[in-house]
């Protein structure tokens, strides 16, 4: 028994190899964190475990890709689209294997919950999900009217925030020092509050309940408070950021044109999101491994990237369907999302004191509707943040008290499995994907002989078993948050390679990467200060809202409830 559990490990892991690296990653945290505080051995050590992942992924995510959810065979488009607005994929279209998959109602029942699991390796708090979900859309913008294609070229842009097209960020701003157009409700500011353009019927015209929306470039969030929530924090932050650049103008005898102020100030915001995606989202939040990764600007000129890298690493113009599907984290969501119903921020020292642990404080909250109901006006972003005694504050503070869920099969709320997974699985079977076992061979790991080898969770393993024929049947979308969590991962081992792999691939195709603009020149002494001040989800929430002290994390304490 024991033998083949290990022997499932292995197999599930990729290899003895893999399943070794691993193991030393995810244990000897005293001699990990004793060795990442010699300055000179962290960066070393943070540019060769960059270098060489990259270098491992470079076949597997090409810079340039191979297919394209429009075409089914190679083509001069997709290397030459300029555009960098089509999703690529990593394997060519597969009809065969497609057409003999099971009922899709009965394949999205994998995910149904019945009972809430919570994440509890990581301990993660809700609140990581609304910070994937707010970063992630600058790279998921899928366009409504053609599948194939992202509403805004792909990359570190935070198109989310800035809006994806000339015309579209030009409508964002104010034309003055660099600054976004804004609204300002009871001395706070947000994004421009506008209505919810009505049709003849006097219905809305786009799906987000009550009167009044924020005008972002991502419509939806105003449906999603915590999502908005998010936005607001870093809106709030690229304001701030043009009136502190302003001021050093002032005070140092310079001018700077509203165009120079607003391209200053986006490239010090991305450097914000870029450092705290990875300080605390990545290394505190989603990563097991005690070789914590950081963000390191100069990586790509350093001798190790040079010995140990992939060598030429050129921006790609492309994002892989495969990735999208694997970044789709609903699984996060609770049945019901608690929200504390009064917070003490006058008082910073109370603020201190409280204790990240929802259950504790009297709460209202956001319930999901009937699978065949859509989200009524208690889901209106602007309602929560505008017109609730501290709504945006009381959003965050409780996304950050409350448990994430696991990712993993049988833990999707049924609204969700309804309106967003099973519409999902079934673009999956449009665009062919190939099975869970075809990405594995892709990616280098051995291809799984039995459903064991994928998970030994009992409830899990017979699910599978009761959709599926055999182990080569099963799909990509549930195969990879099937896997156990082995290592004390968030994800399994298998989705936890590809996942880094593809997200650092994506990181690192950024043009940020390929320019020196880290500097005093480019930024001023101050949009530098600016730009490194950030580290952790706690520094924008102390800065940009009434949080103050209080703990705002991607993890909660380890002693809270499960």
């Amino acid at each position: 028994m024991v033998f083949n559990n290990f022997r499932n490990l292995i197999t599930r892991c990729g290899g003895l190899g893999n399943t070794f690296s691993m193991w030393l990653r995810a244990n000897f945290k005293p001699f990990w964190a004793a060795l990442q505080n010699i300055p000179v051995i962290k960066d070393v050590l943070n540019q060769f475990y960059l270098s060489a992942l990259l270098k491992k992924f470079i076949k597997s995510v090409p810079r340039l890709p191979n297919h394209n959810l429009r075409n089914d065979f190679p083509s001069l488009y997709t290397v030459y689209d300029e555009s960098r607005t089509t999703y690529s994929r990593l394997l060519p279209r597969q009809p065969e294997y497609t057409e003999g998959l099971p009922d899709l109602d009965l394949a999205s029942s994998c995910f149904l919950r019945e009972n809430f699991v919570p994440e509890t390796n990581r301990n993660l708090s809700l609140l990581i999900g609304f910070y994937a979900q707010w970063f992630s859309h600058q790279f998921f913008n899928t366009n409504p009217e053609d599948h194939t294609k992202v509403n805004q070229p792909v990359g570190i842009n935070l198109g989310q925030l800035y809006g994806s097209t000339a015309e579209r960020m030009k409508s964002l701003r104010s034309g003055k020092l660099g600054l976004l157009k804004s609204s300002v409700r009871n001395g706070l500011e947000f994004p421009p509050i506008i209505p919810i353009p009505k049709d003849e019927s006097g219905q809305n015209k786009i799906p987000i309940p009550g009167d009044e929306m924020f005008d972002i470039p991502f419509p939806m969030a105003n449906s999603i408070p915590c999502f908005a929530a998010v936005h607001v924090i870093f809106f709030r932050r690229h304001q701030y950021v043009c009136r502190e650049l302003a001021k050093w103008a002032s005070a140092n005898g310079k001018t700077m044109s509203d165009e120079e102020m607003y391209q200053k100030a986006k490239i010090i915001v991305a450097i914000n999101v870029l450092r705290l995606t990875m300080h605390d989202y990545v290394a505190e939040g989603l990563q097991s491994s005690h070789v914590k990764i950081k963000f390191d600007h100069k990586v790509k000129k350093s001798l190790i990237w040079k010995f140990f890298g992939p060598g030429t690493y050129h921006p790609s113009n492309a994002i892989q369907t495969e990735f999208n599907f694997l970044y789709r984290w609903h699984q996060f969501i609770p049945e019901e999302i608690k929200v504390v119903k009064d917070l003490p921020v006058s008082n910073n020292q109370d603020m201190k004191a409280l204790v990240p642990d929802i259950d504790k404080y009297d709460n209202d909250s956001l319930t999901f509707p009937d699978p065949d109901s859509w989200f009524g006006e208690d889901w209106n972003a602007v309602k929560w943040l505008t017109e609730k005694e501290n709504g945006l504050e009381r959003l965050i503070f409780s996304a950050a008290s409350q448990r994430a869920g696991k990712l993993t099969l049988l833990n999707t709320n049924k609204w969700l499995v309804k309106n967003v997974i099973k519409p999902g699985m079934k673009k999956c079977r449009e665009y062919e994907l190939a099975s869970y076992n075809d990405y594995r061979e892709h990616f280098g790991f051995r291809r799984v002989k039995k459903f064991e080898q994928i998970t030994t969770d009992a409830a899990i393993l017979a699910k599978l078993k009761q959709v599926y024929k055999d182990v080569d049947q099963v799909e990509y979308y549930p195969g990879i948050f099937a896997e156990n969590k082995d290592f004390g991962g968030v994800h399994g081992p298998f989705l936890a390679a590809i996942g880094v792999g593809m997200t650092y691939c994506g990181i690192f195709a950024s043009r940020l990467f390929e320019t020196d603009i880290f500097n005093e020149k480019t930024l001023t002494s101050k949009g530098v200060e600016l730009a490194n001040e950030i580290n952790y989800i706690r520094d924008v929430t102390r800065m940009h809202t009434n949080l103050g002290e209080a703990k705002v994390h991607f993890t909660v304490p380890k002693n809270n409830p499960v």
